[in-house]
């Protein structure tokens, strides 16, 4: 099964790839020169998933609603596609399932999945592509659709001269036209890969500054105990002990990432200035010197990490793949949780699944979880 990878050179055998790391995204660019000579010009029906925005749609740089369409349909009508968009995608008389059977490419998001199950991908005869319009492509059956021959994509990046406020974290890099049509060409078969995280410029990927961002928000907010404290005075309260006692500085607190992607190492360069006593970060692969110092952080391993850490938070994918050290899905089961320092804090905008429900809400209850973000484990729970 081929492995989702950051900026690769693929090489297809099959409906099975084996991956090697490229050396710059100068690849990605020839790549999508080649498709742009290669790719057939004929007509696609492209299905996209969305969510309704309602009156914040009015906001038309708010791109991955239904009302907005991900700023495509001109372009995609005016190539002669065929371009359907719904937030229907639950049951077997959604509007996706009815336009699955002759789909040939299918846009989602991870905010609004469009779960592509085996038993849909079997019906999808024509689907060639589907696209995550963000990070993550958990809500795909890799296997299934490997077995198809379909290409699972991921558009993450940023496009060169697409700035804020324009730039959105969600599926902005569909605006720039070479993307799309790199995409369109995998769907007439032109460049086969089955499974693909394309990155189209050097810059950060599509959301990764807002998660790193949104993580460092979570961890003053839990520390400071600033919601519950919130709280008490929007209901008329006044008791200053009850939010005093369990509001921290971070400063001197031992804070470790469970992963060191794009968006974990973001997170360890936030981090940095609070002056903390350890920044510890694990991952399959160690970073290389001249990063850590940058980041100010060391590696830990996992049995070490979780010890020892007032906060830990995690920035992993969510998949079923077993390397020598970690297992991503339910990760934080209850013997992991049982090992952590007593009253940490654990952090989790990744994907849900990565934890294990009961065993958290055990350990919040139990006293072990001094806390976890509420709002991600209720969207992220799925």
């Amino acid at each position: 099964m081929a492995q989702l990878l950051e900026t690769r050179s693929v090489h297809h055998y099959g409906h099975r790839s084996a991956w090697r790391p490229s050396m710059r995204n100068s690849c990605v660019r020839s790549r999508t020169r080649q498709v742009l000579v290669k790719a057939e010009q004929k007509k696609q029906k492209v299905v996209a998933v969305l969510y309704k925005a309602g009156k914040a749609a009015e906001n038309k740089d708010l791109l991955g609603c239904v009302e907005n369409e991900l700023g495509l349909r001109k372009f995609l009508e005016d190539q002669g596609h065929e371009f359907i968009v719904t937030d229907d995608k639950e049951g077997e008389n959604s509007e996706l399932d009815k336009h699955l059977e002759d789909a040939n490419i299918l846009i989602s998001t991870p905010f609004h999945p469009a779960y592509l199950t085996k038993e849909r991908i079997e019906k999808a005869k024509n689907l060639k592509l589907s696209i995550t319009a963000g990070v993550g492509s958990d809500h795909v059956d890799l296997h299934a659709a490997a077995d198809s021959g379909m290409t699972v994509a991921e558009v993450t990046g940023r496009p060169q001269g697409l700035a804020r406020p324009q730039y959105t974290p969600v599926a902005s890099a569909f605006h720039h036209v070479n993307q799309t049509l790199l995409l369109l060409g995998n769907a007439h078969g032109a460049v086969p890969m089955p499974y693909l995280q394309c990155h189209f410029c050097a810059r950060a990927g599509s959301n990764v500054v807002s998660v790193a961002e949104h993580v460092v928000m979570l961890i003053l907010s839990l520390v400071r105990n600033y919601l519950p404290a919130h709280k008490q005075i929007t209901d008329g309260g006044w008791d200053i002990g009850a939010a005093a006692s369990k509001a921290y500085d971070l400063q001197n607190k031992v804070v470790g990432t469970v992963g060191t992607g794009r968006i974990g190492q973001l997170v360890l360069a936030r981090l940095k200035p609070f002056e903390l006593k350890e920044l510890l970060y694990f991952d399959y692969k160690h970073l290389d010197d001249k990063t850590e110092k940058e980041l100010g952080c060391k590696f830990a391993e996992m049995e070490d990490l979780i010890k020892k850490c007032d906060v830990i938070t995690v920035n992993l994918p969510l998949t079923d793949k077993t390397n020598a050290r970690m297992v991503h899905r339910n990760m934080f089961n209850k013997e992991m949780l049982g090992k952590m320092k007593k009253g940490a804090y654990l952090v989790n905008t990744a994907r849900g699944g990565i934890g294990d429900t009961d065993a958290i809400v055990e350990a919040l209850e139990s006293g072990s979880l001094a806390g976890i973000p509420f709002a991600p484990l209720f969207a992220l729970l799925y």
